[in-house]
């Protein structure tokens, strides 16, 4: 398999189900188109972007995932516990300064989130604190957030992390496409 991350491009979805999960999915920049067009040939008539959590027949959660299962990424699933980090915001945060530090030191190229008004500017926060942590200033990486409807990248870390937080046979399919971090 390549290094993803050296030079790569990081794409972060959240999950909120039970632990709080920042889930980062790296791909190399020359693997990007590919992707993005096996990302599309997913979508249904009308359907602008993927999310696992809208899709209801279970054939067609096993294409999503099967197809997201054979791209070319690593994906890292940071876990963290609301009640161990002042609530889901001080998980959000612990997650993506880790998020941030692993990207920093790895050689991540570009980071983008999924877009949440709310957090935007917490997020940077927390991403010039990671890379900090991480021994690099300024932060080594541009980053940003875009809609899912943008970015079809941004579908790989919902997929993955939806099939994490389920549980059981779902989090079985993943389990040799994720690393888990616990903080």
């Amino acid at each position: 398999m390549k290094d993803q991350a050296r030079g790569g491009h990081a794409y972060l979805d959240e999950s909120t189900q039970g632990d709080y999960l920042v889930i980062a999915s790296v791909i190399a920049p020359g693997d990007v188109r590919e992707a993005r067009a096996a990302l599309r040939g997913l979508l249904l008539p009308r359907q602008r972007s993927l999310h696992m959590k809208d899709e209801k027949k279970t054939a067609r959660q096993d294409l999503i995932v099967a197809t997201v299962c054979n791209l070319e990424l690593t994906t890292t699933i940071y876990v963290a516990k609301p009640s161990e980090h002042k609530g889901h915001t001080g998980a959000r945060d612990a997650c993506i300064q880790r998020a941030s530090s692993d990207s920093a030191t790895q050689g991540v190229q570009r980071l983008v989130l999924d877009r949440n008004d709310s957090y935007m500017k917490r997020d940077e926060a927390s991403i010039l604190k990671g890379a900090t942590r991480a021994g690099v200033n300024p932060v080594p990486f541009n980053f940003g957030h875009m809609s899912r409807h943008e970015e079809p990248m941004l579908w790989v870390p919902d997929v993955l992390g939806w099939c994490y937080a389920r549980g059981g046979t779902w989090r079985h399919r993943v389990h040799d496409h994720v690393r888990i971090i616990a903080l």
